[in-house]
């Protein structure tokens, strides 16, 4: 008895016959969203980083958070945009199975650091508004750096700040 594994590739027949479910209508809809979306993103992040690399006043410690996070930003609009897009202008994924492969570990990858990113954030502005007195002067630059850069942990650096300001 052997365990057989099913790949879902491109070129195989699905439950619509191999047809999209959706009008090319609507795939152009959604493609136009996301090329719409990908450049103001692209655009934005852009001149966030290009606002630190200006200000020097902005280069603080919390703000590397801000900067990491235009980033990963910046990764999923010029990487999972782009591919999408194309793939529903043609109605179909066009890039195969590495290319999905490749799609999805960027995608997630870019994904977990935002939502680590976020994570770090909220508790930034929680310590600095609520509770000044054990805020952020508790941490030290390294703190905030192995945080930023621990980003793709999904949320673990936010339990070494939590235990750096609370325990």
């Amino acid at each position: 008895m052997g365990i057989e594994l099913a790949v879902n590739m491109s070129d195989e027949v699905s439950l619509y016959g191999g047809k999209s479910a959706f009008t090319q209508m609507e795939h152009n809809i959604v493609a136009g969203y996301l090329i719409t979306a990908g450049i103001v993103s692209l655009a934005s992040n852009i001149v966030v980083l290009l606002m630190f690399v200006k200000f020097k006043e902005l280069r603080t410690a919390t703000n590397i958070i801000i900067i990491n996070l235009a980033l990963t930003d910046i990764g999923v609009a010029g990487i999972g945009y782009p591919m999408s897009a194309a793939s529903d202008i043609h109605g179909s994924w066009k890039f195969g199975y590495t290319g999905c492969q490749i799609y999805a570990a960027l995608n997630i990858f870019f994904g977990m650091a935002s939502i680590g990113l976020l994570t770090v954030v909220a508790i930034d502005r929680y310590l600095t508004i609520c509770r000044p007195d054990i805020g952020i002067q508790s941490l030290q630059l390294g703190d905030l750096i192995y945080a930023c850069l621990g980003g793709h942990e999904s949320g673990g650096q936010a339990v070494v700040l939590m235990s750096k300001c609370f325990g």
